[in-house]
């Protein structure tokens, strides 16, 4: 379905998929950072996933990051670290 309708069809995803990491992974690497915005609010609160995402993705993967990540200060240094 989604090699048919592209990361759009995410929004139809169960919330078990939609919270599945391997799968959101998968499917980002496959699709843009946009199909981030389909995953759970749980992933999208993860720095360990989030972290993961960028390895694929550019920084513009962060706007779907949760506010409390983007607003972390502990994050934000992990993402200096990790641009290093």
């Amino acid at each position: 379905m989604l090699e048919k309708h592209g990361y759009e069809a995410l929004k139809y995803a169960s919330d078990r998929l939609k919270d599945n990491e391997e799968f959101i992974l998968a499917v980002l690497e496959k699709h843009d950072y946009k199909a981030l915005q389909h995953a759970s609010e749980g992933l999208k609160d993860s720095e360990e996933f989030i972290l993961a995402v960028l390895e694929k993705h550019d920084y513009k993967a962060l706007i779907h990051a949760s506010d409390r990540l983007k607003y972390s200060k502990e994050f934000r240094q992990s993402l200096l670290a990790y641009v290093k």
